[in-house]
């Protein structure tokens, strides 16, 4: 027999708003949404990865106290158990 899972209330606020927001009507259409968040999670952690290993945010030059610097931007693909997906 499956155990039950139980859902937190605050989880369940994130999914209801989830819902609200999106409104997927195909289990195909909600894949979609989720493999767009997950890019752009990915992405927001890149980018504070690299915040931290330089010192400083993107812009903030006067901060700046080190010679290593952002370089550019380049799409990178990343391939996850759901597809790939780009950032």
């Amino acid at each position: 027999m499956a155990r039950k899972r139980i859902v937190s209330e605050s989880r369940k606020k994130v999914i209801q708003d989830f819902l609200a927001e999106y409104q997927p009507k195909t289990a195909k259409e909600l894949q979609e949404i989720l493999k767009d968040l997950m890019a752009d999670t990915v992405q927001s952690m890149l980018e504070a990865e690299i915040e931290d290993e330089l010192g400083y945010s993107k812009y903030d030059y006067q901060n700046k106290e080190t010679t290593n610097s952002r370089n550019g931007y380049y799409p990178k693909t990343i391939t996850a158990s759901d597809g790939e997906f780009v950032v």
